[in-house]
């Protein structure tokens, strides 16, 4: 049996690599807009930041960083964005396939200088919410800028990864 947390990371990794697709089809210019009050930033910017957030958590949960060749804050191709989100899906999926213990505890300095422990579980609920968090801002910023953003919820994940399909009458 998989991990119960595969599905909705291979979700995860559907809806970025979405967003790459609509991201080439824009003007450029759109891309590096300004975001919105209320977003984290301009759609490429967000993008940048979930992947390297991403990174982080990685290395909080196996003490590896990706081998990525763009600067976490730094400029990054779409070319490189997608390859960064293909080797993030593969480690996720390792990860998750070997069965990680989500009780295990793990260290954590919180932002107010403060030590805690934080369950493996917790860290990986952080991936999947913050992922989410920051595609949602960025369909904001796209409708601001006059762009229909694509639909990334899992029903539509379900249907065309072949995961939902009509029941057949027996």
């Amino acid at each position: 049996m998989e991990h119960p947390l595969l599905e909705p990371f291979r979700h995860h990794v559907w809806a970025m690599l979405r967003l790459i697709e609509v991201f080439r089809e824009l003007d450029p210019s759109v891309l590096v807009a300004p975001g919105v009050p209320g977003t984290y930033g301009s759609p490429v910017d967000t993008f940048r930041h979930v992947l390297g957030s991403e990174a982080g958590y990685r290395f909080r949960l196996t003490g590896t960083w990706p081998a990525w060749t763009w600067a976490r804050d730094g400029a990054a191709t779409l070319d490189e964005l997608e390859a960064s989100v293909h080797e993030t899906a593969r480690f996720w999926e390792g990860y998750l396939a070997a069965g990680p213990d989500t009780d295990a505890l793990l260290p954590l300095m919180g932002p107010d200088e403060v030590r805690y422990r934080v369950p493996v579980g917790v860290v990986l609920s952080q991936v999947l919410c913050h992922g989410s968090d920051h595609r949602g801002q960025v369909c904001v910023v796209l409708t601001a800028r006059g762009v229909r953003p694509p639909v990334l919820d899992g029903w539509v994940y379900g249907k065309l990864s072949g995961r939902i399909v009509r029941a057949v009458d027996a």
